[in-house]
């Protein structure tokens, strides 16, 4: 592969450093990282910039080239013309296609022409060092019961099968399959990506509950890191033979909101069973989307010896044990050791949710009280560290409620708490993060002034009503 300097060289003007202009005469390296700061536009690079620079100069023109194809998405029906227009410049400058390092494509609910898919599969053919790829579903707006077997899901396993072997440095796939109903037995034999290092299932459907232990290859799976999402199936043994199919996690991820009521205990403790065969391995975990009711239960996440990174959700507390779920001041620091704390945990998160509307359409949930149980939560959390002497250096809460109703949960100020443990545990070599807030101090005891003088005029109006001798009862 040609570096950013083989590529500028042959265009560069012969001038003197005097006579080019001040940025041309940067070394082609730093040029490089000015425009990756400068075209940056989120997960991508800004299209209409990177165009406008290709016409600026035969310098910028080469230099930014690389950034048109750093991204590329494609939407499949979409526009042909588009499609064929990018296959006809992969196949006439060939090394155009090893600049592309992350691809997207969304396959939509109509179905395309043989033209599109043909063009979209020679794409895929000339991009082999791709090393990350999303694939996702925009058109679902019908049960997704009529679409077991639909030609949407099928081009789907052909486009991975086509992935497999042409993409030879792939590492990260994320699958948004949405409301598609898919077999676990496809998606096993269809991902066989030894360079596979996350996979992300994001809307996970699985039908059916057939025995796929024939064909499932068990603890083979190369990727190390999975993710899931949006998870939604009746029965736990598709769960735990998903959990089955990796060789070894070091990161798990489970972040849900589609599932049952009645079905929280059996997902929470089929999780909780299919973890433990890799709980040698496991170096980070995140159990925020983990469906505690009454009757989920999580024994304890200090069993993963090798546990450097745990975030939870603070709702999750109400499950681990079931000793303090409802009250928090009870909570002491040989409990918080023994059910929260590994030996090598350096980094425990707790998260109390966020405001603002999903991607379901529904707000997100958000534990807005931050009390005595909490701040006692933090002090016992943090003393069994010390007096354990674990690795754990930082503590990080983020909390988020909406501005509005902090004030109506809360009587402390809660930052004011944050801010206290932060200090006190600081000279142990502890650090405790948390987010800005979103209300001040005096905006918050304002709050609290007008919220008790509206208690206060309400009981007053009620004791006169009460003595009154015209009362109507």
């Amino acid at each position: 592969m040609n570096t950013i300097k083989d590529i500028i060289q042959p265009t560069i003007m012969p001038k003197s450093d005097l006579e080019r202009g001040c940025i041309l005469r940067l070394p082609p390296e730093i040029l490089h990282i000015i425009f990756e700061l400068a075209l940056r536009d989120g997960e991508r690079y800004c299209r209409y910039t990177t165009k406008s620079l290709t016409l600026t100069c035969h310098c910028f023109l080469n230099l930014a080239i690389p950034f048109l194809y750093k991204t590329i998405k494609l939407e499949v029906p979409g526009e042909c013309r588009r499609h064929i227009s990018l296959n006809a410049a992969l196949q006439k400058t060939p090394s155009l296609g090893q600049y592309c390092n992350a691809l997207w494509i969304d396959i939509g609910a109509s179905n395309a022409t043989p033209i599109v898919y043909s063009a979209v599969n020679y794409i895929i053919q000339s991009l082999r060092s791709v090393k990350s790829l999303r694939i996702s579903h925009s058109g679902y707006n019908v049960g997704y019961r009529d679409y077991e077997r639909s030609d949407q899901v099928l081009y789907m396993w052909k486009l991975i099968d086509t992935v497999a072997q042409h993409m030879p440095q792939l590492e990260e796939l994320r699958l948004g399959i949405g409301r598609y109903r898919i077999e676990l037995r496809d998606l096993v034999e269809s991902i066989d990506i030894p360079s596979l290092k996350h996979l992300s299932l994001d809307g996970i459907l699985f039908g059916g509950i057939a025995p796929i232990s024939d064909t499932m290859k068990y603890r083979t799976a190369s990727f190390t890191s999975l993710t899931i999402s949006d998870y939604e199936n009746d029965h736990a043994n598709v769960l735990q033979q998903l959990l089955s199919w990796p060789k070894a996690l070091s990161h798990f991820c489970w972040n849900n909101s589609m599932y049952r009521v009645e079905l929280q205990s059996a997902i929470a403790q089929s999780i909780q069973f299919s973890l433990l065969m890799h709980k040698e391995t496991l170096k980070s975990l995140d159990l925020e989307g983990i469906p505690w009711g009454h009757e989920a239960h999580w024994s304890s996440t200090s069993i993963y010896p090798n546990l450097e990174v745990l975030r939870l959700s603070r709702d999750c507390l109400r499950g681990i044990k079931g000793e303090f779920r409802n009250n928090l001041l009870e909570l002491t620091a040989a409990d918080a050791g023994s059910l929260l704390l590994t030996p090598k945990l350096k980094v425990f998160v707790l998260n109390y949710g966020t405001d603002g509307i999903g991607k379901d359409g529904y707000p997100k949930s958000c534990w807005i009280t931050f009390g005595d149980g909490d701040e006692n939560l933090l002090c016992q959390l943090a003393k069994a560290a010390i007096d354990g002497k674990t690795e754990l250096r930082k503590i990080l809460i983020q909390y988020n409620p909406p501005k509005d109703e902090i004030s109506d949960y809360n009587d402390v100020y809660p930052w004011d708490r944050m801010e206290r443990i932060r200090d006190d545990i600081q000279p142990f070599g502890l650090i405790l993060e948390y987010d800005v807030p979103q209300i001040s101090k005096r905006e918050f005891m304002d709050c609290i002034e007008l919220k008790r003088f509206y208690e206060e005029t309400t009981l007053d109006d009620d004791m006169v009503i009460a003595q009154s001798p015209d009362r109507l009862w």
